[in-house]
């Protein structure tokens, strides 16, 4: 699985979690089946192989959720809780079963916050984590560079390195990674200096009275959607962002101008005045003024993602020909 398709997993979850919590947090094992097997697989613990994953793996009468092995080794022992449930409460308990057999690495998660320590060290449990991340309160992107240290092929060294900048190309089959500094930058697509033929950077696009409406948007990892209108620009640059985490409700409105928003939770400007022509973006709190020119279109697309951190370089318009 490469970076860009793992990414695209914990957006997937992310969703999940938005939709359908309320299931979610009235069964455990809904909880495994939508959210934490998939995150399992993609970091290549495949929850269906009996090599890799034991269920229930009994520990002197007692049973941890997951124990991911390598080799017929344990290496990870994961204490799996419902939606929402705190992990607090547990901590000692999934650090006392991986002490007990010598495991080094304990991990709890409830779908949406995940937690593993190092039993190596013989410190207090706060400073044995390595890993305490918050899925829905973080960009996918960040998401997947943080659970790379649960990474199969990182765990089973023995000595797994924590989240570092993922050496990736678009079309590469597998992950590494090297220990340097987190980077919020996503991987330009079409690769920098290889543009495709009929694409073309937002940040370099103008939206001239000549110009036809691009065919479709491709945001970062290679995400593409099929344009029908101008608006559309907005509404997909909208619902990717939300999707990734980058665009909270805390976040919004963003303004264009002093006088109007590009995106609210209501369908009202900052003078009181009301959108002219609603738009709700599917899967998302938000509504869009649609009532604007092409130019302020592209402008407002490239406001919204700066906004959010992610520049319009890294996003690509497929004109029509």
């Amino acid at each position: 699985m490469t970076l860009d398709n793992f990414v695209g997993v914990i957006a997937t979850v992310q969703q999940r979690i938005r939709e359908h919590g309320a299931l979610l947090r009235s069964s455990e094992t809904r909880t495994r089946m939508a959210l934490i097997d998939p995150l399992l697989t993609a970091l290549g613990w495949d929850v269906a192989d009996p090599v890799l994953v034991t269920p229930e793996y009994n520990v002197n009468g007692k049973f941890a959720d997951y124990a991911l092995l390598e080799g017929g080794t344990v290496c990870v022992f994961l204490e799996a809780k419902k939606l929402d449930e705190p992990l607090s409460k547990h901590r000692s308990q999934i650090v006392s079963y991986a002490s007990e057999l010598g495991i080094q690495f304990p991990a709890l998660t409830n779908g949406n916050d995940w937690e593993v320590y190092d039993n190596s060290k013989l410190v207090p449990i706060e400073e044995r984590r390595v890993l305490n991340l918050s899925i829905l309160d973080t960009p996918a992107h960040r998401c997947a560079l943080q659970l790379l240290l649960l990474w199969r092929p990182n765990i089973s060294s023995g000595i797994p390195v924590a989240a570092g900048e993922p050496l990736v190309s678009p079309h590469s089959t597998s992950v590494t990674q090297t220990p340097q500094q987190e980077t919020t930058s996503f991987p330009a697509h079409p690769p920098v200096g290889e543009p495709e033929a009929g694409w073309c950077r937002l940040s370099s696009f103008v939206g001239n009275i000549d110009d036809s409406v691009p065919v479709a948007i491709r945001f970062p990892h290679g995400e593409t959607r099929d344009i029908q209108s101008w608006g559309y620009i907005v509404r997909h640059t909208v619902s990717w962002l939300f999707a990734h985490a980058l665009l909270p409700e805390k976040n919004v409105p963003v303004s264009s101008n002093d006088k109007r928003f590009i995106v609210n939770t209501e369908p009202v400007h900052p003078t009181g005045r009301p959108f002219q022509q609603r738009a709700a973006v599917a899967g998302t709190p938000y509504v869009i003024d649609s009532h604007v020119g092409r130019k302020a279109v592209v402008g407002n697309a490239q406001k919204l993602l700066l906004h959010c951190g992610v520049s319009p370089d890294d996003v690509w318009l497929q004109v029509a020909p």
